[in-house]
């Protein structure tokens, strides 16, 4: 059996490996459909679809992958039959690593339905699938990765230094890209990728994706990647009315997951409503006021005490960063932001008191038990008079 010459410690090396009737893999054995020649023919077709750019890539390698699949996990099949064989990076270990960075989707789809694992880190050249970046706007993908085992938690394991530790983390990642997307101004196209993106974070957390601030890393260091601080920290001004529509389930699900509204860790910490506020992302910090941002003065100035002098009024940290001369309309809605979280906390306050005093109400009165050797009909007159 030929064996990869690197990343054989991604996955126990009796899982992977090229024979003369199969390509063996996490997820089984893949048997060669075709044999000598004609193989070494399809991968050269391979070799040449990738380095087209005026062709439809993803239909072409489709086509290849229907006919054999086990031609995208044979290993080291780029360094074999194209000018990469002298390239040593994990993009190049096999013709899938190719795909994902390709963004060959329906490729990477069907060979999911052929078996392949995306949690095989040795045929996507040291990560899982998890760690490229072409499922991040195609909810259907990953869809796909999921039912075919895909570990919502996990990128990179056997790789860790490919990428930066904490983007190890696939829903981190994704609020960290969504975060860069909603802060511009985009077309009918961008609110789509959009639209998408949400979709795909929404799948990883319904699919078990954990989540923790602050977030532990290897070594027991935390790093300050506070999604909900991410996702509020800067929004479009011209689209923020439809970004808060969009993304307020999805601030609701992470903090049902652990996703703290009020974290502070990091470099110049502070609250994600402070951060909204120092980006003028006035609607991002009404938003997370109605969830339940702390907003407290004495709360406000603990958390920024590293600051001199410290915070003490968010409204009054709002009217000090606008810039667009409308610093009295953003104070007056955060105001009343405020003022209607206040009523909602009451109004809940009441609800939850209600149900005890009307069923302290509507108990009947217990009689005192009689006193041993008393009769009944004693115990009955004394309650009577």
């Amino acid at each position: 059996m030929h064996r990869p010459s690197d990343f054989t410690a991604a996955n126990d090396p009796a899982t992977y490996g090229d024979t003369e009737d199969a390509v063996v893999h996490m997820g089984g054995s893949m048997a060669k459909v075709l044999r000598a020649e004609d193989r070494a023919q399809a991968h050269q077709r391979i070799a040449q679809t990738f380095t087209r750019a005026d062709i439809d890539q993803d239909g072409q390698l489709l086509q290849l992958a229907r006919l054999d699949p086990s031609l995208f996990i044979e290993p080291e099949a780029p360094r074999k039959f194209d000018a990469w064989k002298f390239n040593r990076s994990p993009s190049s270990a096999t013709w899938l690593a190719n795909a994902a960075t390709a963004y060959a989707k329906d490729t990477i789809g069907h060979l999911f339905a052929a078996g392949v694992h995306p949690d095989d880190e040795a045929i996507f050249g040291g990560k899982c699938f998890l760690g490229y970046s072409v499922w991040m706007d195609d909810p259907d993908l990953l869809e796909q990765a999921l039912q075919a085992g895909a570990s919502p938690d996990h990128s990179s394991r056997a790789n860790p230094k490919a990428i930066r530790p904490e983007d190890r983390i696939p829903v981190r990642r994704l609020a960290s890209e969504l975060a860069r997307q909603i802060g511009i101004d985009m077309g009918s196209a961008g609110r789509d990728q959009i639209l998408r993106m949400l979709a795909c974070a929404h799948l990883l957390l319904d699919h078990g994706a954990a989540y923790k601030d602050p977030c532990p890393l290897d070594g027991g260091k935390l790093v300050h990647q506070n999604a909900i601080s991410q996702l509020t920290c800067q929004w479009s001004q011209k689209h923020a009315p439809w970004i808060r529509d969009e993304i307020r389930p999805l601030l609701i699900k992470f903090m049902q997951r652990g996703a703290d509204l009020n974290d502070s860790l990091g470099y110049a910490p502070a609250p994600p409503v402070l951060r909204s506020v120092w980006s003028q992302s006035f609607e991002a910090a009404c938003l997370l006021i109605e969830l339940g941002a702390r907003t407290e003065d004495a709360f406000l100035a603990e958390s920024t005490k590293w600051r001199q002098p410290p915070v003490t009024s968010l409204v009054e940290e709002a009217r000090s960063y606008t810039t667009d001369g409308k610093a009295d309309l953003h104070c007056a809605r955060l105001i009343e932001a405020m003022m209607q979280r206040q009523l909602q906390v009451m109004r809940n306050r009441d609800c939850t008191a209600a149900p005890k005093a009307d069923a302290q109400a509507s108990s009947p009165a217990i009689p005192p038990a009689p006193a041993p050797g008393a009769s009944p009909l004693a115990s009955r007159r004394r309650m009577a008079v």
